[in-house]
């Protein structure tokens, strides 16, 4: 069970007198009523630093002869005492009497708890006065008639709950209603009011009942053992004073909490953070323990739902100030909680109240050794030990595997401590991710506005020169700059402490990423962060993380000391298990545009691994390429002179350099390659069908050729004459062709296509030209090619019959027949000279149709402009541009069809449709 209070015993002792009643003033004051009818005064003596509270005696009067029945102190020097049937007003400070309220027949009192000082209500024997006070005196204001003397009453506002021997009412003050709440069985009435919810707890037996001002049932009921004596209402518990114990419930669920033992107990009286609790001959105080202490230990039972639920009803609901003290007080519980599942090896639910909690990230990266910044002015808090000592999470997690805590066994633990250790990592490196965020939100958002620094600086400068400002001016831009000021400050402090923060933050992201997770180390470090270099350094150099090093301060655009260190991992100078700097080097490399750099580190890679090394030149990623020229005589220093090509490749396809040196030297190249595999043209090569596509050959062969072909056609920069000397008389009959195109060979290329290859397909689409005249040509070279072959053998006039029909609109018919044999028949050629015919018809009706259009349209732009010329524009000394409404004058003006006339200079600006004239 919770301990909620404390049974501290007081030093009152009345030993000699038999108490029956007493009362308390905030602490200060305790007042006895004694069986034999006297007040006894003591005076609180408890110094600040002490726990138990101490009283001093004052005085004691005699004032009647019967017990004291019931005292109520109104305030600091106000007590009203029931005695002897009279209600009596005392001073609290020396128990001198004031004035009798009522000289008999009083059974009961109370006052207006809504106010307290102000109303108080007399009870006879079948009579309720209610009293209100005016003008320094107490004045009754209205009586209620009662069937007889209650044995408990509370008032609160305009509600008197009213307890008898059978039962509860509820009496309405402004309308004297009276309402049945429930009957009693057999246990005296008991009336608790709580203060929090102004609602009031009605005691029937071993039952407490919570009603409304209303009277109506508001919320579960308290239950006791037995039935109490008197109970009492402390926030947030309710206290139950029964034969045998002190019971203490909690207000938020109706639980039982705590119990304490007790006997004899005649009365109780409340003074937060006290319930005093009398018996016939002590007076016991019960000593609030602090919320927090409460919640404390609830943790250490691990509830941890019970200390945040007790902890969170607890807020007070009016004070601001004590609010936001109670919500800064439960982060600090969310993260106990945190630390505690941490410890249950819970860390799904730790982390949640870590997120509630707010908790700084360098808490976390503190239980990693190494992990927390060097230099760091951080202290953690190290709540698993209470004290200094570091404590990281290995010990942790070991000290608390179930049935594993032997640490010398720690091997015998290490797949369990792993598994542990890695669930932990990842939900760290998690929360740290998502906390960088947010630092990196407050760095972004307080980054200082450079327009509010340069009016700063502007007004500084015209303050100097200008001296006969008006003063209310002066103070009131004095006033805005001071603002300004202020605002600078505060934007660069609060941009400062999560830099500071960032720093930490992304130093231990990045250790914790070079053993974690490989790709987001790279994309962290190649990223813009706050990590601190020189602890890095340390970290990485201790573990030999040379490569991890080196990426760090490429990240940071130390480019030379990364690549010298992937360096000495080639030379075998560092060495770190499956690191040997190459391709590091080489993505390094590939985005740098300062060939110093690039000369300087790209040797020893392309002497140890040439086929990689050749991607430092052959990349897209470089903003600026390097001239060709100086790389090629760069690459010449290599033995190995597939690089050079390699590069010539690059510099030409991708970089579409220009260079005809390089062109030829790269065409060359792929011919030499070519000429060394292909046999020479001896007539007996395939035709055809039987002729493979060049460039899908198998191997090198087909790679080249596909290469070459393409370089070949894309390309302007080369000399064609040259390489056709050099493959001329090789079966590499296609890049003949192309060459002779570019030569303008048409009837060569042709020929090639039609005797050698056999493929008329092939030479039509080799007639095809985007410039007409050429494509007419290429077309009449193909038909004489075909109808007088150059080796004498069988013409091909069926073939040159159907080039003629096919292309009939492309050709013009008298060239076409200069070409024919004399002894062609007409009707051949009928379907070609009817369609061609027709064409030149249709072509000579479309000039003569486009040349009268334009002559047309040339004549009716004449005829407007004659029309407008005509016009006359008169300005006079009023006239005003339609632009800017200033006087025209002498100035340039521009007239719009439209009438509207502006100046020459409104002229852009002005737009005549959307003005009315």
């Amino acid at each position: 069970m919770l301990q909620a209070f404390d049974l501290i015993p007081t030093n009152i002792d009345q030993q000699s007198k038999t108490l029956n009643t007493f009362a308390n003033w905030k602490n200060e004051k305790i007042i006895i009523g004694t069986t034999d009818g006297n007040l006894i005064l003591y005076q609180n003596t408890q110094k600040d630093d002490e726990i138990k509270p101490s009283f001093r005696f004052i005085t004691q009067v005699k004032i009647g002869k019967k017990p004291v029945e019931k005292l109520v102190i109104l305030n600091q020097d106000h007590l009203f005492v029931l005695c002897d049937s009279k209600l009596k007003h005392y001073s609290t400070n020396s128990l001198d009497e004031i004035d009798v309220i009522q000289k008999n027949g009083v059974k009961n009192f109370c006052v207006d708890l809504k106010k307290r000082d102000r109303r108080f209500c007399i009870c006879l024997s079948k009579r309720m006065k209610l009293f209100n006070f005016r003008n320094g005196e107490y004045k009754v204001f209205k009586e209620l008639l009662m069937p007889e003397p209650p044995i408990a009453i509370e008032w609160y506002g305009n509600s008197i709950f009213v307890g008898y021997q059978r039962g509860y009412r509820l009496i309405s003050v402004s309308a004297g209603d009276v309402k049945e709440m429930f009957a009693l069985s057999r246990a005296k009435p008991h009336i608790i009011f709580l203060s929090d919810s102004k609602e009031f707890l009605l005691v029937d037996d071993k039952v407490g009942v919570v009603v409304t001002l209303r009277g109506e049932p508001s919320r579960g009921s308290v239950a006791w053992s037995d039935t109490p004596i008197r109970a009492d209402y402390l926030t947030p518990f309710v206290i139950g004073i029964l034969p045998k114990e002190i019971t203490i419930h909690s207000w938020y669920d109706q639980r039982l909490l705590q119990s304490l033992s007790l006997l004899q107990v005649q009365s109780i009286t409340i003074s937060d953070p006290f319930a005093f609790i009398a018996t016939r001959t002590e007076i016991f105080a019960l000593l609030k323990i602090p919320i927090e202490t409460q919640v404390d230990q609830l943790i250490e039972k691990h509830q941890y739902t019970k200390a945040l639920e007790l902890y969170e009803k607890s807020a007070p609901k009016d004070n601001q100030t004590s609010l936001q003290d109670h919500k800064k007080k439960l982060l600090l519980i969310h993260l106990k909680v945190g630390y505690m599942l941490v410890k249950d090896l819970l860390f799904d639910e730790a982390f949640e109240h870590f997120y509630k909690g707010n908790l700084d990230p360098r808490e976390l990266i503190s239980l990693f050794p190494q992990h927390l910044l060097k230099k760091s002015e951080y202290k953690p808090t190290n709540p698993f030990t209470g004290h200094d000592v570091p404590v990281f999470i290995e010990s942790i997690i070991l000290s608390n595997i179930p049935h594993e805590k032997d640490l010398k066994a720690v091997n015998r633990f290490e797949p369990t401590l792993k598994r542990y250790l890695e669930q932990f990592t990842t939900k760290t490196v998690i929360f740290i991710e998502k906390e960088r965020e947010k630092y990196q939100k407050i760095y972004e958002e307080n980054k200082v506005d450079e327009n509010i620094i340069q009016i700063n600086q502007d007004e500084n400068n015209n303050n100097d020169f200008d001296d006969d400002n008006d003063n209310n001016n002066n103070n009131q831009n004095n006033k805005e700059k001071e603002e300004r000021e202020n605002q600078i400050k505060l934007k660069n402090q609060l941009k400062s402490e999560a830099k500071s923060i960032l720093i930490e933050i992304d130093t231990a992201l990045t250790k914790f990423y070079s053993t974690l997770d490989p790709m987001k180390f790279s994309q962290f470090v190649e990223s813009e962060n706050f990590c601190d270099l020189t602890d890095l350094k340390d970290f990485f150099l201790d573990r030999k993380m040379y490569s991890e090093l080196a990426n760090v301060y490429k990240g940071k655009k130390n480019y030379r000391t990364a690549l010298e260190i992937w360096a000495n991992l080639g030379s075998q100078k560092f060495k770190q298990e499956g690191q040997n700097g190459i391709n590091e080097t080489v993505s390094c490399l590939i985005e740098l545009s300062d060939p110093n750099l690039i000369w300087a580190f790209s040797r020893w890679v392309l002497e140890k691994s040439p086929n990689i090394g050749i991607k430092i030149f052959t990349s897209e990623k470089r903003e600026t390429p390097l001239k060709a020229n100086d790389v090629l005589d760069y690459l010449a220093q290599f033995k190995d002179d597939e690089m050079k090509f390699r590069y010539l490749e690059f510099t030409i396809f991708t970089e579409k350099n220009t260079d005809k040196k390089l062109h030829n030297q790269l065409a060359m190249h792929f011919v030499e390659i070519l000429l060394a595999i292909v046999p020479r043209d001896d007539g007996k090569q395939p035709k055809g069908k039987n002729r493979p596509v060049p460039g899908t050959e198998y191997g090198v062969l087909g790679s080249t050729r596909k290469k070459l072909i393409l370089l070949l056609q894309t390309s302007n920069y080369y000399d064609p004459e040259i390489l056709f000397e050099k493959i001329k008389g090789s079966s590499l009959f296609e890049e003949e062709t192309i060459l002779l195109e570019k030569m303008g060979r048409y009837r060569d290329g042709l020929n090639i296509l039609i005797h050698k290859m056999g493929n008329r397909g092939d030479a039509e689409k080799y007639c095809e030209d985007p410039n007409p005249k050429n494509h007419q040509e290429k077309l009449l070279e193909l038909v004489c090619l075909s109808l007088y072959p150059p080796d004498n053998s069988a013409p091909l006039i069926d073939d040159a019959i159907a080039i003629i029909n096919k292309h009939s609109c492309e050709l013009n018919p008298a060239n076409v027949l200069k070409k024919l044999p004399d002894d062609l028949p007409l009707s051949e050629i009928s379907s070609f000279l009817s369609i061609s015919i027709r064409e030149l018809a249709h072509q000579k009706r479309h000039s003569q149709i486009f040349k009268n259009l334009k002559k047309n349209e040339s004549l009716l732009s004449d005829w407007k402009l004659k029309n407008l010329e005509k016009q006359k524009l008169k300005i006079i000394p009023k006239t005003k541009c339609d632009k800017c409404k200033e006087k025209l004058g002498a100035s340039v003006v521009a007239r719009f069809p439209t009438g509207h006339v502006v100046h020459y200079g409104c002229l852009k600006d002005f737009n005549p449709q959307k003005q009315k004239k």
